[in-house]
């Protein structure tokens, strides 16, 4: 099927599950979805944590009175909780696309614009054609689990022709 051809149906099939919903009618089966996958920042959020506890002792009888210096530190705590838990880093691996989601937002990029996917056991490498980026997923900055991520990407390379290089 082209790809138009597959907008349109997945638009129709859309349309169509909004119609059954109405009419309390079970949904047309979705199709593909993506898989994702989602790790864990831990680096940000130990150093924010670690910058409240310095905070805490350094300052703690000179502006003890101040209300600014407990928000200060409140709000170091809160913010590295919020990362720890809802920031998380993501891979998304669809039919033809990879989408990523960082602290710059989510980036997706089509399968002919990927040169080529490293896996190795303890990180995946996945080289981009446009100005030669990496997106790099690593089992010990990102907590990552590596293994399913390699098998959803060898069928994903396999699918749409990507090169791909195992590293033991």
């Amino acid at each position: 099927m082209s790809r138009k051809w597959e907008r349109m149906v997945e638009k129709n099939k859309k349309v169509a599950n909004l119609q059954r919903r109405k009419l309390g009618q079970a949904p047309i089966a979705e199709g593909d979805k993506p898989d994702l996958f989602l790790g864990r920042s831990w680096i940000l959020p130990l150093i924010l944590e670690m910058f409240a506890v310095f905070f805490m002792i350094l300052f703690n009888n000179v502006y003890t009175a101040d209300s600014s210096y407990w928000f200060t530190v409140i709000c170091y705590f809160l913010l590295g909780v919020f990362i720890f838990f809802v920031r998380r880093p993501a891979l998304s691996v669809a039919k033809s696309r990879i989408a990523t989601r960082r602290f710059t937002g989510e980036k997706a990029v089509n399968a002919d614009g990927i040169d080529n996917i490293t896996l190795s056991p303890n990180q995946i490498v996945i080289t981009l054609k446009h100005k030669n980026r990496k997106w790099v997923y690593s089992s010990s900055l990102h907590l990552f689990k590596i293994k399913p991520m390699a098998d959803r990407l060898r069928k994903f390379a396999a699918t749409n022709q990507v090169p791909i290089q195992e590293i033991s």
